[in-house]
């Protein structure tokens, strides 16, 4: 499932989800490893960023990238905004080359 392929208001397309204070993803870990987010993302609880190669995935309310030592949660505000716009925009294109009209 592509991110593009979320409803508009959905936290998995982005919408400007970035870490909370004091909420359930403070609490989340920062690290997980391949396998746990594999099956995340068969579950459906964890929907990749298509686009971007299957390096970025949305997961728990946040952004994770791959790396050698498994998934990354992301922290940095202004990183997470960014990947927020990218995803959103490209949400936009896919529904636009698509047809899909918006809600």
């Amino acid at each position: 499932m592509s991110v593009a392929r979320q409803g508009k208001g959905d936290s998995a397309r982005g919408s400007g989800t970035g870490p909370r204070r004091g909420g359930a993803s403070d609490r989340l870990a920062l690290k997980i490893t391949r396998a746990r987010m594999a099956a995340a993302i068969r579950a459906g609880d964890a929907i990749p960023l298509e686009l971007a190669g299957g390096w970025l995935a949305r997961y728990q309310d946040g952004w994770w990238v791959r790396s050698e030592i498994g998934w990354i949660r992301i922290t940095d505000e202004a990183t997470i905004a960014d990947i927020d716009h990218v995803a959103t925009r490209l949400a936009e294109v896919a529904d636009d080359a698509a047809g899909t009209p918006d809600p």
